[in-house]
């Protein structure tokens, strides 16, 4: 049996124990988690097993013949974030075209679930962006990006108090024009910021 980290062989030896084998990916994660790194991914002869590693050994009867264990650093999982985030916002902007324009005739189911998923979108978002700022603090210029994205929150929290005060009055019209010209122009704003720092 191989156990391999992040393409190299770590360990290669005889066996079928699965005490022995969980003793040895043990070792190797702690041996990761020393060097500053997190797991991103744990295969079991092509199977992903991360986070059920376990629960698979005891399932399990067949003889296992690799092992892979994919590890990256911090600032490795915030990067791959970054660019999901940037990809994400792009996605969240053309939608908010479309989304508006649900609400400027008759507004059906389909528009309140457009909504709801735009909301959840936003939060998550949110949440990402966060997490950025909270790793990034220690590196330089980190503080001109923390700010863009405190003025996107606010500005969020702020169109979504104006749409909720416009549903709240029935003025689906207003609803559109917030979404396609205020949290729309938002988004658009916080993704070009995002996108300039990449090409920088």
């Amino acid at each position: 049996m191989l156990i391999v980290h992040n393409g190299t062989v770590y360990k290669q030896f005889e066996a079928d124990d699965r005490e022995q084998i969980m003793n040895e990916l043990n070792a190797i994660v702690n041996d990761v988690y020393q060097q500053g790194k997190v797991i991103k991914l744990i295969t079991i002869d092509g199977v992903d097993v991360t986070g059920s590693v376990e629960s698979f050994l005891v399932s399990n009867l067949n003889p296992i013949q690799n092992i892979e264990v994919h590890s990256v650093t911090p600032d490795e999982i915030i990067d791959s974030l970054y660019a999901d985030i940037v990809d994400y916002l792009g996605k969240v902007s053309k939608a908010t075209d479309a989304i508006s324009d649900m609400f400027y005739g008759d507004v059906n189911m389909d528009a309140w679930n457009q909504l709801s998923q735009l909301s959840e979108a936003l939060g998550f978002t949110i949440e990402a962006l966060q997490t950025i700022i909270a790793h990034g603090q220690h590196h330089a210029g980190q503080s001109s990006f923390a700010n863009e994205v405190t003025v996107f929150i606010d500005e969020v929290k702020t169109h979504v108090a104006e749409i909720n005060q416009a549903i709240e009055d029935q003025d689906f019209v207003l609803v559109g024009d917030v979404i396609r010209y205020e949290l729309g122009k938002s988004v658009s704003r916080m993704l070009n910021s995002m996108v300039s720092r990449v090409e920088q």
